[in-house]
């Protein structure tokens, strides 16, 4: 991360243009939200970690196909 002030005034630093990752961020974001809309997800209340992954990929498939 870069300082808003640099230290010397001489030296320009480069400014970093984040609006991809935020995008990208944001995408990811709203997955995971959409995921936790199913009970079973959100509560992890599966008792096997292989049940909670396939309901986990359940929960994927459909929410791709809305």
């Amino acid at each position: 991360m870069f300082d808003a002030l640099p230290d010397d005034p001489d030296v320009k630093y480069a400014m970093v243009d984040a609006s991809n990752l935020y995008k990208a961020r944001r995408l990811i974001e709203n997955y995971f939200a959409k995921l936790k809309e199913f009970k079973r997800i959100a509560m992890r209340s599966d008792k096997t970690d292989r049940s909670f992954t396939a309901m986990l990929h359940l929960a994927a498939t459909i929410t791709n196909s809305r």
